[in-house]
């Protein structure tokens, strides 16, 4: 499983059905049923969700159609079935009821958002939420200002992750106002997948940790969980994660490898793997001076990680192939319409001049055939064209993003630079399979052709630590003291096969 897919979703929003669900209609209930395992057992909630499609698209609503579609694109997302999700996300947002009501259309883009940041795709993720963001007035109605909080929090996350930590404090600073307008008891009579009070204060201590500021975080830390439980909330495991990361902070090693376990745990109840949190669990190991534990965490969570590359790279292919299609079949049905006017065209061309010329009718279609070829020509040579600088500009786009990345020193760099360049990992691991995920990052800012200098200044490290580093890796992957090791490394990379 990629386990840094999975933690999102439970922090993200299912549909507001206002209607009262009625006993004598099957396909709302089992939607309903479908809700109430949310968070608890996501098979049962994808089969209720998946019974309520079949029936819905024999005999329901449109509404009740992207009610389904809606329910099983989430558990989908959860188990790591990105494909499929897609599919139905797009089949949702092309009924009627999503296209002519602006609050279920801006459930969708939510979804398609946090779809999005499952990528790493952030700019395409903050265009969703704040055209989500436009679609809703939070003083309509509660639902309608829990969605908005809900939107705050995803924004605030954004820049969380860019490391924009006042503009996320300002975000979540109104996530959380905007939830706590609303009483308890009315907020506790919503629906499972509109309760996300607990999540916001989540979010608010992860800004805190992420500034070293633990006092703040813990009292957060506590709110989150006590909400969590309040609502019975099962996969808490992230919350579990930040206690471990507070006493983590704060040296208390043993608490923090307590918590940090107890996240495995309910990861583990959910069939999840912790390549992260057993990272974590390692350099407590190392900080308590525990050798044995801290290469046994290490190596687990070494193991885990390359299977969830291996799983990663099935689905970023995946992916990829469906944003394309959407991309083609946009360009094919503009390319149809220009094609049909130009033969209407021509058609008309073609009358005048037989009426005309007609003791030339020969000639001229003679004529028409040799140029019709030629613009069969001319038009695949302009089709080739335009792949080549298509596929020349997303990469040029993707390697901007990396380099960005490394400007802003950003901790996804290294999961990003995997996506883009997959087989880089195993070229490398080939010359030394005891390559740090430090080494391999540094690797990757040399394939990148970052200078010593720029490192420095990305990394906050002196030029003598980057030296240093550069060193211990020519050393480690045998490079020749002659040789320039970016350059080495690229023409390594380049002529290299990838293992089957």
């Amino acid at each position: 499983m990629i386990t840094r897919f999975l933690f999102i979703l439970i922090f993200f929003p299912v549909f507001y059905f206002p209607t009262t669900i009625k006993p004598n209609n099957r396909i709302d209930l089992l939607i309903q049923l479908s809700d109430e395992e949310s968070y608890k057992d996501y098979l049962k909630s994808f089969i209720y969700a998946k019974r309520a499609c079949i029936l819905a698209e024999e005999s329901g609503t449109s509404k009740q159609k992207a009610e389904a579609y809606y329910y099983m694109a989430r558990n989908l997302i959860f188990v790591g079935r990105y494909n499929e999700s897609y599919s139905l996300i797009k089949k949702g947002m092309n009924e009627e009821a999503v296209k002519k009501d602006k609050f279920f259309l801006a459930l969708y883009k939510e979804l398609t958002s946090i779809y999005y940041s499952r990528l790493y795709m952030l700019p395409q993720e903050m265009k969703e939420n704040k055209e989500a963001l436009q679609l809703v007035n939070p003083h309509t109605n509660p639902e309608s200002k829990l969605f908005v909080s809900r939107i705050y929090m995803w924004i605030a996350d954004y820049y969380t992750e860019t490391h924009k930590y006042d503009s996320a404090q300002i975000y979540i600073d109104r996530s959380i106002k905007l939830a706590e307008e609303i009483p308890e008891q009315q907020y506790l009579s919503f629906r499972r997948m509109f309760r996300r009070k607990a999540y916001v204060y989540f979010y608010q201590a992860q800004i805190y940790i992420k500034q070293k500021n633990t006092k703040s975080a813990l009292q957060f830390i506590d709110k989150a969980y006590k909400q969590a439980v309040s609502e019975d909330h099962v996969y808490l495991h992230s919350i579990l994660e930040a206690y471990g990361d507070y006493y983590f902070l704060s040296e208390e090693y043993q608490n923090a490898i307590n918590y940090y376990k107890k996240a495995i745990q309910n990861k583990k109840a959910f069939l999840k793997m912790s390549a992260d949190i057993n990272l974590k669990l390692s350099y407590c190991y190392k900080a308590m001076n525990d050798p044995s534990n801290e290469k046994k965490y290490l190596t687990i969570s070494s193991e885990q990680r390359r299977y969830n590359e291996r799983i990663s790279r099935i689905n970023v292919i995946q992916i990829a192939e469906n944003i394309l299609k959407v991309e083609n079949e946009k360009k094919q049905a503009n390319r149809n319409k220009n094609i049909l006017a130009v033969l209407l065209v021509s058609i008309v061309l073609l009358l005048i001049i037989a009426c005309v010329l007609y003791k030339q009718r020969k000639e001229n279609r003679k004529r028409n055939e040799i140029i019709e070829n030629k613009n069969h020509q001319l038009q695949k040579t302009t089709d080739s064209l335009m792949e080549k600088e298509k596929t020349i500009n997303i990469l040029q786009q993707k390697v901007s993003e990396l380099i960005h990345m490394v400007k802003a020193n950003s901790p996804h760099f290294w999961s990003h630079f995997q996506i883009i360049f997959p087989d880089f990992t195993g070229k490398m691991l080939k010359l030394n399979p005891n390559l740090r995920t430090s080494e391999l990052t540094f690797s990757a800012y040399l394939y990148l052709g970052l200078a010593t200098k720029e490192i420095s200044q990305y990394t906050f490290k002196s030029v003598k630590t980057i030296e240093n580093n550069r060193y211990n890796l020519r050393k480690k992957i045998n490079v020749p003291s002659e040789k320039d090791l970016s350059i080495w490394i690229n023409e390594y990379i380049k002529n290299t096969e990838t293992e089957a």
